[in-house]
C-alpha cells in the first residue's frame, strides 16, 4: 500500500519540483490515509510502529539529481552512496548474537535456519528463523527514532517527517551510469 502511495504521488510531481517539495507531497497523501482510517490519525501520531513506511530513490530528470529518502543506495559511474542506519548496525549485531549464541545452546551445531532477508515476514514454506523472533521487540522499538536525529534516529517516509532532516543529494549528469 505504501508503495503504491509513493508511486502516486511521484507520478503526479510537477517536473521542477525539489526535493522538499517531493516529501511535503508524500507526507501530505499518508497523513491523509490515515486521516481516512477508522482509528482516526491520532492513533499513527501516537504509535509509529503503526505507520505506513517507505523508503524511496528520487530521480530529478530536470535538477539532474537523486534524493537518498532513508535507508536506500545509489551507485554513480562506479561511485557508491550507502545511507546505513546505525539502528541496523545494531539490531544486526543483535541478531547475529543470538543465532551464534543459538547455535552454542545447540552444542555447537552450525545449521541454526535464517530466514532469506532481513525483516522479511517468514513464509510458512520457509524455515522459522528463531533469532528473529528474540529480536522482534527491538525491531518494533526502532520505530521510536523514525524522523528523530540523534545516534538511532533515521530518515523513513511515514507521514510525519522532519522538513530539516538531512536528504542525501547526489548529482547525475546525463550519460551518467546510475545503479
Amino acid at each position: 500500500m505504501a508503495k503504491d502511495l509513493m508511486l502516486g504521488v511521484i507520478g503526479g510531481m510537477p517536473a521542477d519540483a525539489s526535493m522538499r517539495q517531493m516529501q511535503r507531497a508524500v507526507d501530505e497523501c499518508f497523513q491523509a490515509r490515515y486521516r481516512s482510517h477508522e482509528a482516526g490519525i491520532r492513533v499513527f501520531a501516537d504509535e509509529p510502529v503503526e505507520r505506513l513506511q517507505v523508503n524511496a530513490v528520487v530521480y530529478s530528470a530536470r535538477r539532474h539529481e537523486a534524493w537518498l529518502f532513508g535507508d536506500c543506495q545509489i551507485m554513480v559511474n562506479g561511485v557508491q552512496t550507502p545511507t546505513t542506519k546505525d539502528v541496523d548496525v545494531l539490531l544486526g549485531d543483535l541478531r547475529a548474537f543470538t543465532v551464534l549464541a543459538l547455535r552454542e545452546m545447540q552444542d555447537g551445531t552450525p545449521d541454526v535456519p535464517i530466514s532469506g532477508s532481513f525483516g522479511a515476514p517468514a513464509s510458512d514454506a520457509a524455515p522459522k528463523d528463531p533469532s528473529r523472533a528474540m529480536i522482534l521487540p527491538f525491531l518494533r522499538l526502532q520505530s521510536q527514532f523514525a524522523n528523530k536525529r540523534g545516534p538511532f534516529g533515521y530518515f523513513v517516509f511515514d507521514g510525519f517527517t522532519d522538513m530539516t532532516y538531512p536528504i542525501r543529494t547526489v548529482p547525475v549528469s546525463p550519460g551518467d551510469e546510475v545503479v
